[in-house]
């Protein structure tokens, strides 16, 4: 395979090296996080799982978009632009209202049943 079709195959390899990078930048996150709000005065002290929580909504975030860069055909664009395309779609009102509606029929088909 030539250097100018390996934008046609996917890398398991070399996705899950990635994926261990940016769960060790979510771990070390939570940890600076933590740290921060126990030294810095006026802010209210979080242990390392509510730091962690929210750095692992991160996390998923990343890897949706680290997933998607490393499709083939995907790969002629940067993965920073998917994390951002995935972060914008995520972070905007219809997603949320949409998954709210489906959050809503699930707990109704759960209390039917």
């Amino acid at each position: 395979m030539t250097t100018t079709d390996t934008y046609k195959t996917f890398e398991s390899k070399k996705f899950l090296n990635g994926l261990g990078i940016i769960f060790l930048a979510a771990v070390l996150t939570a940890i600076g996080n933590m740290i921060q709000t126990n030294v810095k005065q006026g802010l209210q002290p979080l242990s390392f799982w509510q730091s962690f929580e929210g750095c692992m909504v991160l996390f998923g975030v990343a890897t949706i978009g680290y997933f998607i860069a490393n499709l083939p055909y995907c790969k002629k664009l940067s993965p920073v632009l998917w994390l951002g395309i995935i972060g914008v779609i995520m972070s905007s009102p219809i997603f949320f209202q949409e998954m709210n509606g489906l959050l809503k029929k699930q707990r109704l088909f759960n209390l039917q049943h």
